[in-house]
């Protein structure tokens, strides 16, 4: 059961048990791998698209 209390500051403090904290740093976690796992899809897909034209490239000049 989460609760929220109020400080002198105005801050409000939100109190959660164990079980709530674990889903939430888990949720995080997913979050931040589901990002980094698009960042690397793209990357790859770059060199998919890219990696060609700089072969043609390079192996012009160096033929």
């Amino acid at each position: 059961m989460n609760t929220a209390s109020r400080n002198n500051n105005g801050q409000y403090h939100i109190y959660l048990s164990y079980k709530e904290k674990l889903k939430a740093l888990l949720l995080l976690y997913q979050i931040q791998f589901w990002q980094e796992q698009n960042q690397i899809d793209k990357l790859f897909s770059f060199f998919e698209t890219q990696l060609p034209k700089f072969a043609i490239f390079f192996g012009a000049i160096f033929i």
